[in-house]
């Protein structure tokens, strides 16, 4: 008994002991995604400069976000998920763009160079009307 009492002081003092350690820890911290008062360029260039390709493509995204509802394309909510906006834009650009998003921001899937000027060019037909 005088064990198990241990135990539990233990655990009650320093409950990490008794926890695993997470064996995927994203390189990142994954925070609340605005697009009001962001800036985007300055962001993206500076990621850009560090080879963040993960945070270029985020920071890419809500810049695509941001435009679209600047241009009153989408209704921006912070509560909102990627698949409500493809939704709500219905161009294959689109799609195409939420899905590299979606892939790196959930998927653990690499974000490199080629990846982020890929999306920056799904970014720039968006931006010419898409195809829609």
């Amino acid at each position: 008994i005088i064990l198990l009492l241990i135990i539990w002081f233990v655990y009650k003092k320093r409950p990490e002991l008794f926890m695993r350690s997470p064996k995927n820890k994203l390189p990142y911290e994954v925070g609340e995604d605005t697009i009001y008062g962001v800036d985007f360029s300055g962001g993206i260039a500076d990621a850009l400069s560090r080879s963040d390709y993960r945070e270029a493509v985020r920071l890419l995204y809500l810049q695509t976000l941001k435009r679209l509802s600047d241009e009153k394309r989408i209704d921006w909510q912070p509560y909102k998920t990627p698949t409500q906006y493809i939704n709500e834009v219905r161009i294959p650009v689109f799609r195409q763009l939420t899905n590299h998003f979606l892939r790196v921001r959930y998927g653990n899937f690499e974000a490199t160079e080629e990846l982020f000027n890929s999306m920056k060019s799904l970014q720039e037909e968006i931006g010419k009307g898409g195809g829609s």
